[in-house]
């Protein structure tokens, strides 16, 4: 799944300033905004406002119009010259969710001027007309970032605005998201507990509940030559040693999969937290934790234990890697034995099995804590298998008291044996003990969710317009 952010382009211009250079660095940046990874480009054109460039009050209703005809994720305001601050940040203003109280994302940058006159003249000015729109953006509390002066071939420009975008998809899909709740978090992990009417009034999200009752009733009734069963079964076989797993605990990891997955799709549910014990395993007969890591590898987020925040979370890093690769949901757990900024990166085993070390084994098994209380029969369902080394992401939010906190940090998987049950790797991090100390000051819980690649400054930039308190390490 590939994510792409609609990006609103608003080219300002400003009489008397030249407007041959402004139509002429307005062209540039069309061109550099459409080459740039997540970008889909919305542009007034000619036949919208004169010259395509936004420069007085007469421009604003055509250019909003178009905006919201096209369903932009965010804006990007570029001084193609001074620019008039008015019409500009009145657009910026009209751009906001339908499904909550917020303005859309928004990018503000000048371009830098080109060589001046014989006379000495100037074309452009555009950091002046900038400073003027960032100046009402402020007193207006519409947040934005901000670039300083750029041309739109520079490194710099394609790089910020691909975070932006990257950011956008994230905000966007933040907001309104629906969240499936498969029954209650573990009574002694109160640290799953949600807030819901704060997420309904601050960002349009529905928590939608399924009775896992159904869920198990639904499943059994399935039969064995059903055609999703069949299929998943088959994918199954495809990426994992099945051997350790009877065939009859396969059959219902496959039926619990296809009965959740319809719910999932059914419902229009974008992530989910799911009660993975200790209901399922004596009640139904498996651990979920193979099906969770099957949902989350074809983009619907599944945490573990209902933690919906913590589905959040990875909803959030999957959108800012524009849905190249699925996250992995985690318990931060211990330190390494002899390195003092290495910690294990583990869970039961619902990682997505592509995310396995190359050549690494990948096997269905059992859930070693639930199986030494209730016997390997009726918990087994986990994806055992090592990360494959390489940079991540880590980040949490939580939510104190109405105030939404957010903690990134970046690390790097290592190739290093894992030598335990389920699904995780080392992973080392700059200062370790300043993470955990951040970690409990802030109230942050045991779960985190991890992604390959870096996507630090992506995140911060969703965080801020979402409204997080973010911590970086």
């Amino acid at each position: 799944m590939a994510f792409r952010a609609k990006l609103g382009f608003v080219p300002c211009h400003r009489h008397p300033f030249d407007e041959k250079w402004a139509l002429e660095i307005r062209r540039r940046t069309v061109v550099a905004l459409r080459k740039i990874k997540g970008v889909q480009l919305v542009v007034p054109s000619d036949g919208v406002i004169a010259n395509g460039l936004v420069r007085s009050h007469e421009d604003v209703e055509p250019v909003k119009r178009l905006f919201r005809d096209k369903q932009v994720d965010g804006v990007v305001i570029g001084c193609m010259t001074f620019g008039d601050e008015n019409p500009a940040v009145e657009i910026a203003a009209s751009v906001k969710h339908d499904a909550a109280l917020m303005y859309k994302p928004l990018l503000v940058f000048p371009t830098k001027e080109p060589p001046f006159g014989e006379g000495g003249e100037r074309s452009s000015d555009a950091f002046c007309g900038c400073l003027s729109i960032t100046s009402q953006l402020v007193t207006k509390e519409i947040p934005f970032e901000a670039l300083p002066p750029v041309f739109p071939e520079e490194k710099a420009f394609t790089k910020a605005v691909e975070g932006f975008a990257r950011a956008c998809v994230a905000v966007n899909g933040f907001v309104g998201t629906r969240i499936g709740r498969v029954g209650t978090h573990p009574d002694n992990f109160f640290t799953c507990a949600v807030n819901e009417r704060e997420m309904y009034r601050r960002y349009g999200q529905r928590v939608v509940s399924l009775d896992p009752a159904l869920l198990y009733h639904d499943a059994q009734a399935l039969s064995d030559r059903n055609r999703r069963v069949v299929r998943i079964l088959e994918q199954i076989r495809q990426t994992a040693d099945v051997s350790p797993v009877s065939e009859e605990v396969l059959l219902r990891i496959a039926k619990y999969e296809a009965v959740l997955a319809k719910w999932v799709d059914a419902n229009r549910i974008d992530v989910l937290g799911v009660q993975c014990w200790p209901v399922v395993e004596p009640v139904y007969g498996c651990a979920p934790c193979t099906a969770m890591a099957r949902l989350t590898s074809r983009g619907k987020m599944a945490a573990c234990e209902v933690d919906l925040n913590g589905a959040l979370t990875m909803a959030l890093q999957y959108a800012v890697g524009l849905g190249e690769v699925a996250p992995h949901f985690i318990d931060w757990t211990t330190n390494h034995p002899t390195d003092k900024n290495k910690f294990l990166a583990w869970h039961c085993g619902n990682a997505p099995h592509e995310l396995a070390a190359a050549g690494s084994r990948v096997s269905i098994d059992k859930h070693v804590i639930m199986a030494q209380a209730l016997g390997p029969e009726v918990a087994t369902g986990c994806s055992w298998l090592q990360l494959r080394p390489g940079p991540v992401t880590l980040s949490r939010l939580v939510e104190v008291d109405g105030e939404y906190r957010f903690v990134v940090a970046r690390g790097q998987l290592m190739a290093e044996p894992l030598r335990t049950h389920g699904s995780g790797g080392w992973v080392k991090v700059t200062d370790l003990p300043a993470l955990y100390g951040a970690l409990q000051q802030g109230g942050f819980v045991h779960h985190c969710s991890m992604i390959h690649d870096v996507h630090v400054e992506a995140l911060c930039m969703a965080a801020k317009f979402l409204g997080f308190k973010t911590t970086v390490l």
